[in-house]
């Protein structure tokens, strides 16, 4: 699924499928450590500002008209 996308490496815990012990582990690493809590919700913050952000969003889309008509890539940009 889209788990690729949300959770990069190194930046939330990641368990395999059907595995409820693994699963149980890292909640209980979760619950017990504030820390590791603060620092993965800031990275999965970060993470969808910057993958799904308004931003984002629109430097993409800005990037498939360029790619469209290339004559308004210049203008594109200066509007952004």
């Amino acid at each position: 699924g889209a788990m690729p996308e949300l959770v990069a490496d190194g930046r939330g815990l990641v368990v395999p499928k059907r595995d409820e012990v693994a699963l149980a582990g890292a909640i209980g690493r979760l619950c017990d450590d504030d820390s590791l809590r603060a620092r993965l919700g800031q990275a999965a913050r970060a993470r969808a500002v910057e993958r799904f952000g308004l931003g984002s969003w629109v430097e993409r889309i800005f990037a498939e008209y360029a790619a469209l008509v290339p004559a308004l890539a210049p203008r594109a940009r200066r509007a952004a």
